[in-house]
């Protein structure tokens, strides 16, 4: 990250990537540390023989980063700490937040509160500006750095503490969505971006009526796209319906109808998922040949007369 990461400077391309790949095995975690070395100190692996493959790519929105890492060696877990000292703050002066969203296995924080763990897939706030030490296992994790000045002020409280409840799920799904569609972002839509993100992210850490109202289309969409991934996962199940989705996902009937009304409805928008399944099986020249009735059987059609191939 070194000089592209640094907040005071602009990156040389609109996403700055880093591998470890690139060195000899026994350089790799010294080039790691290298290239973080602005922000974080990195303390090594607890296990020396680790070869330490890792990559990273970062993007700036505005006066923002927004970036993820990933452990190219998900079978060679290693535990390590990441930390950032009084001397380190005082050497940067770092005005700012970061965000973490590790994705993939619990971490610890030691800071000024007691030693608090934050479980996988769930988000923590921290201040760059009060010294902190992260224990880790070697994972994927998606982060953002947001300078203190825009969000409000008692996001400080938040320092060493996890993002939980309805608030952290909106959270990690719409970072997760940022990351998946990362390679497509374009400097031209880096402010669009930068806007919707600090909107999530005052909603989500200090909801107010005015921030919630600010945020609405953002998790309207979110929420909508979360409905939307389960109807996919889950269409070969006859017993998909509304009540099945308000309770995994975690959302009122009414919510769920809101969601879905101008689209025509949530069983419209199952049915439809389920047509476009079935007419992709049946135009599949490769796939195995089986009587129309027999497919939309399997896809929750329990019937002919429920079966009605129009999209």
């Amino acid at each position: 990250m070194a000089a592209a990461i640094s907040l005071g400077h602009p990156l040389p391309a609109p996403i700055y990537r880093f591998s470890t790949i690139d060195f000899p095995a026994k350089e790799r975690f010294d080039a790691w540390r290298a290239d973080s070395s602005p922000l974080f100190e990195f303390l090594p692996p607890e296990t020396a023989t680790v070869i330490y493959d890792s990559k990273v790519a970062v993007a700036r929105l505005g006066d923002m980063i927004f970036g993820e890492a990933n452990w190219l060696r998900p079978e060679q877990k290693a535990h390590q700490g990441i930390r950032r000292n009084l001397r380190k703050i005082r050497n940067d002066n770092l005005d700012h937040y970061y965000l973490r969203l590790q994705r993939d296995a619990e971490f610890h924080i030691q800071s000024s509160e007691p030693t608090r763990m934050v479980n996988a897939g769930s988000f923590c706030l921290l201040d760059m500006a009060s010294p902190f030490e992260l224990k880790i296992t070697t994972g994927n994790s998606i982060f953002a750095i947001v300078p203190r000045e825009l969000l409000p002020s008692n996001v400080a409280t938040l320092h060493g503490r996890s993002v939980t409840g309805g608030m952290g799920i909106f959270l990690s799904d719409y970072f997760s969505s940022l990351s998946r569609n990362f390679d497509n972002l374009a400097h031209e839509d880096t402010l669009h971006v930068r806007h919707a993100t600090l909107n999530m992210l005052r909603a989500c850490l200090t909801p107010t009526p005015d921030t919630l109202m600010q945020v609405n289309s953002e998790l309207h969409t979110i929420l909508r796209n979360r409905v939307v991934s389960y109807i996919e996962k889950n269409l070969l199940n006859c017993d998909l319906n509304a009540g099945l989705i308000c309770r995994d996902i975690g959302i009122s009937r009414s919510k769920l109808y809101r969601l879905f009304e101008e689209s025509g409805g949530i069983a419209r928008q199952i049915q439809r998922k389920r047509l476009l399944r079935i007419r992709s099986i049946l135009e599949d020249p490769f796939a195995p040949r089986a009587r129309i009735a027999e497919v939309a059987w399997r896809h929750g059609f329990t019937n002919e007369k429920a079966f009605q191939p129009s999209l």
